[in-house]
């Protein structure tokens, strides 16, 4: 390892406090962003709402230029991640018929609101839970990827897009419309972290802006058909440090609506919990409870729930048969699960590779364990090329849909 590398390896929670702290500076800086703010609510600030993927992409900034080299950013090529959509629409659009997809807004109690399918982990047992003692439960969403896994799931979802399919478009045009206004932030912004040209920064952090304003503008309009319509007593949000989180938890202070989100992942002191809005953040335990507490600065009350996701796993030791069967292990053999988040926002490049290495060490010293290494989506099989000579190891990609 270079020196370099060392420092990008042990700098990595102060990058990662310094750039949360010269954004909260820049949200201050710029307040409401006309006329930006005026398509979605009257004191947006859209610099909060986008301050989880504004912080990866600094971050992103600050390692490249340390490294002199430019990092895969995670970002997704916009054709073709608006192409995987489109498809995944049309297939959910010839099947909307049926009775697990509702065709009409129905009245439910509570609004179950996932970002991304690790959410409905959680939500799904406390939806089940509400539903046995007669407390009527809705999913709502605008992705087609997230439909399909609540219906196998026995819930009822309720997909935005065909409910409100003219709302959206509507507010898309506009918001199109405004964004071609909207230059960038202008200058006088506070000292980055690192040398850097104000004005390039300023045209990156518009430029992505620009790009997500779309999508906030489309949730902002399904909130109020969402409310108007199904007339919830309470929101329950995947995540309310994303964008579409925050954008809802806000929207949901102007109507007095109560907001709760459940924990999913791990709590590892990042500053972006100091950016939780919901009213109530239900977590797993007191560890994560104490760390989220000592770093919030908002009005969040802090509760321990417990992981709803484990409560369905019994204590029998025997081996799943849908996993013994995709992955090929003998019915004797003890296995273990690796499934790393791979490098990015909390973990740096060669953090990841070292913890790989680990593992392909572990697996050649307990010969007798199978280690199933299910992949992250930003993660790369590319890295684990030296293991697949080994036989009690299991890679399994991301889009591989055996699991």
């Amino acid at each position: 390892m270079d020196n370099t590398q060392k420092i990008i390896l042990n700098n990595n929670s102060n990058d990662r406090t310094e750039v949360n702290r010269w954004l909260m500076e820049l949200s201050n800086h710029c307040g409401r962003i006309k006329p930006l703010s005026d398509i979605l609510w009257e004191d947006c600030n859209v610099i909060d709402m986008l301050m989880s993927p504004l912080t990866e992409l600094l971050l992103n900034l600050v390692r490249q230029e340390r490294n002199k080299k430019k990092i895969k950013h995670g970002m997704v090529n916009s054709r073709s991640f608006i192409s995987k959509v489109k498809l995944k629409y049309d297939m959910l659009k010839n099947n909307h018929r049926s009775k697990k997809i509702t065709s009409a807004p129905e009245k439910a109690s509570v609004i179950f609101w996932p970002c991304e399918p690790t959410h409905l982990q959680s939500q799904i047992p406390v939806a089940k839970e509400l539903l046995k003692r007669n407390i009527s439960c809705a999913f709502l969403t605008n992705r087609p990827s997230l439909v399909p896994k609540i219906v196998k799931l026995d819930c009822k979802a309720i997909y935005a897009g065909f409910l409100w399919e003219k709302e959206i478009r509507r507010a898309k045009k506009k918001a199109r419309t405004q964004t071609e206004r909207f230059a960038d932030l202008g200058f006088g912004f506070p000292d980055f972290m690192i040398p850097y040209d104000p004005e390039k920064l300023s045209q990156l952090i518009s430029g992505h802006i620009r790009m997500m304003l779309p999508f906030m503008v489309e949730t902002a309009a399904i909130f109020r058909e969402a409310v108007n319509t199904i007339t919830p007593s309470l929101m329950i949000i995947g995540n309310d440090l994303t964008y579409e989180g925050r954008i809802v938890s806000t929207l949901s202070k102007t109507k007095k609506l109560p907001t709760v989100s459940i924990m999913h992942g791990v709590v590892d002191g990042n500053p972006l919990h100091y950016h939780h809005i919901v009213d109530l953040f239900l977590v797993h335990g007191q560890k994560a409870k104490k760390i989220i507490e000592r770093s919030s600065k908002n009005n969040t009350k802090i509760s321990i729930c417990g992981a709803p996701h484990l409560d369905h796993i019994t204590r029998n030791r025997q081996i799943n048969p849908k996993i013994k069967d995709a992955v090929n292990i003998n019915h004797n053999d003890r296995y273990c699960l690796v499934a790393t988040s791979g490098p990015g926002n909390s973990i740096s490049y060669n953090h990841h590779l070292e913890v790989i290495q680990s593992i392909f060490t572990a697996s050649k010293r307990f010969h007798n364990v199978h280690f199933v290494i299910k992949l992250h989506r930003k993660d790369q099989v590319e890295f684990y090329e030296n293991m697949r000579s080994r036989k009690n190891i299991t890679i399994i990609e991301h889009s591989h849909n055996r699991l």
